[in-house]
Formats: C-alpha cells, structure tokens, sequence
C-alpha cells in the first residue's frame, strides 16, 4: 500500500511520449487500445499534452471501483470530452446543480406517452424497412443513422415531416459528422481536450452574438466548419424554444418543449443555452450510440445464425401471446435483451467511460 502522502503509482506508461499517445487516441483508438492491453497489461497510463495522466483500465475490480466513487471524489466538468456539446450541459455539472438539473430536464413522463413515443418510434424504423430491396446491399451503420436522425427529430422537436424537419436533420448531421471525426479528435487530444472543448464553445459564443451564422463550407481551420453547424442548429432550437415559451403549451411532450418551458425553483426559465447544450447533448447520445450498437448488434447476430433464430422466435412468441406487435414490450424481452447485453460487452459503441478524479 502507498503511503499517503507519497504520489500514487501508476500503470505502466506506453513508450513514445504525449504527443504520439495523443496520437494514438485521434487515429485508431481501437487497435492502439488493444495494442496497448497486449503490451501493458489490463491497466496502463497514457500522457497528453494539456492535462493530467490518463488511466485506462479493463480490470473488472478496478472498473467496479471506478463506478462506485461518490459524487465528490471525480469532476465530470473536467472530463476530457473535446465534443462542443455545451458547457451548461447535465453531462459537465457537478453535485447539487447536477441533480437539480436532473430533475428539471428528466422529467417523468406518463406511461401513455412513453408508449406512444414507441409506437412512432416503430412506425418510423418500419418506414425504413419497407424502403428497402430483397438483395440490396447498404451501409448498415448510415441506415441507422438516417433512422436516429429521424426518430430525434420526432423525439426532441415533434416533427414527422416538412421542410423544418428535413433542414434540422441537414445541420445535426453536418454538425456531426464535422465535430467527431478523427482530425478534430486528434487536435482535441493534442490541444488538450478539456481546453479545446472550451475554446470550440468560445468561438461558437462570439459567432453567436455578432450573427456570423457561417456558410457550412470547408475553411482553412478544421473547425470552421463544425463551428457554421453548430451556430445555425442552435439558432433553429434558439427560435423554437422561444415560439414554445411564448405558447406555453402543457399538452407538447417532445423534449424541446419540456426544456424550454422548465424552470428553476424561483419562477426563472432556464438559460437557453443549457437549452441547446441539452438537446445537442441527446443529438449525439442518440444518433451516434444507437448506430454503433445496433450495427454490432446486427453483425454478432449475422455470424450467430442459432442466436438469430431464437431472437426471431422470441418475438413470434410475444406477438403471439399479445395480439399485436408491442414495441415496449418487445424491447424488454429477456433472450433480446441478453443479446444485446453481450454484443455491448463485446463491442461497446464507445471505447470507455471516462472519470476524472478531485
């Protein structure tokens, strides 16, 4: 046992230094993080430029450890995220503005609602399905993610169809596909992600006050272009949240609608940039997460043809016993669900969960 107050030893440090271990990170985590467990072992540290060491860890004892810190032992607003998400976001609160943000932006929503959210929900993967051709061949993760896109905007901004619908989904994904790809990764983990992430939301405050709205075009900075994104999509939520305010109507369940019209304990709505840092903030849960799990999903169950079966008799034999095909109940089926379970433990859609510690 290390004394108190000596430093804490940590894992084996890979060779090569901060900025090929940033490297490493920007451009093919995957097989590095494997490269690095074959190396090192279960732990090891890797240095970055612009913080502290960084511990990964695939031990189950440490990861249970991990997971059982309290609220105060780690710093979620410190966590080197370089995604622009928000800095008012849930995800970057800690303690008590952390569950009070919880409970006015988590809302409890009647069982009714949820099951007519699923109900849509299917109806709109279905709409899918049927676009298909028996021996078409397609990319698979960017069909779910066209399904994501349109299942947010139903979710977060109630809308099935139109041309508001159809622009917000041009500017999520744009802002997407500009804000995660490997070059703004690799500059985050070069730069210091914690750092960038703040320099990224700086700039997108600027643009926002002086109306420079951008043209989504490429520039000469990697991140003029996530930046023209991101200020047009916050604009398009700015104007919604405002006619939603205006209206107040009690009776709209899609989340925007309960963002903006939530408020704090003395009457005051919430800051409407915590508005849009909670909405992009699902954007990226939503679309991103569903695409990869679902895909790995589909690829372990593809190479399982035995599992694959049992999967489809399950849910013969739900749709049997219900009368109807119930998108709730399926969901929660216990062969699908154990499925599911082990395709995430195989091939999780993000390669860690990260703790920084006080």
């Amino acid at each position: 046992m290390t004394a108190m107050n000596k430093e804490p030893k940590l894992p084996p440090i890979p060779k090569g230094g901060k900025i090929k271990h940033a490297m490493s990170l920007g451009i093919d985590i995957w097989n590095n993080l494997d490269r690095f467990q074959e190396e090192y072992g279960d732990s090891f540290t890797l240095t970055l430029p612009g913080q502290g060491p960084m511990v990964w860890t695939g031990d189950p004892e440490v990861v249970r450890d991990t997971f059982a810190l309290k609220p105060e032992q780690y710093d979620p607003f410190s966590v080197q995220i370089p995604i622009d998400v928000g800095e008012e976001c849930v995800l970057f609160e800690n303690f008590k503005k952390h569950q009070d943000s919880r409970k006015r932006i988590i809302p409890s929503l009647a069982t009714a609602q949820l099951k007519n959210r699923a109900g849509v929900m299917h109806d709109i993967i279905s709409e899918h399905i049927d676009s298909w051709t028996v021996g078409e061949e397609f990319n698979f993760p960017r069909i779910v993610g066209d399904m994501t896109l349109d299942i947010i905007c139903y979710t977060l901004f109630g809308l099935r169809e139109g041309e508001r619908k159809e622009r917000y989904k041009e500017l999520i994904l744009g802002w997407l596909t500009t804000s995660t790809n490997d070059t703004m990764f690799t500059i985050g983990q070069l730069y210091g992600a914690r750092k960038f992430r703040a320099k990224l939301n700086k700039k997108y405050r600027q643009r926002t006050v002086e109306g420079k709205m951008g043209n989504l075009k490429k520039g000469l900075l990697p991140w003029k272009q996530p930046l023209d994104y991101k200020v047009q999509l916050a604009q398009m939520i700015r104007e919604d949240a405002e006619s939603i305010r205006a209206r107040m109507d009690e009776n709209e369940v899609h989340m925007l609608s309960v963002f903006a019209r939530a408020k704090y304990d003395d009457g005051e709505f919430l800051e409407m940039e915590k508005v849009i840092s909670e909405c992009i903030a699902m954007m990226v849960a939503g679309h991103e997460t569903s695409a990869a799990t679902s895909s790995w999903m589909l690829i372990w169950l593809l190479k399982n043809p035995r599992v694959m079966e049992k999967v489809r008799a399950e849910i013969a034999e739900s749709v049997a016993k219900e009368g109807v095909y119930d998108p709730l109940i399926i969901s929660e089926l216990p062969y699908i669900t154990a499925c599911l379970n082990e395709s995430q433990r195989l091939s999780p859609s993000a390669p860690a969960t990260v703790r920084w510690l006080t």
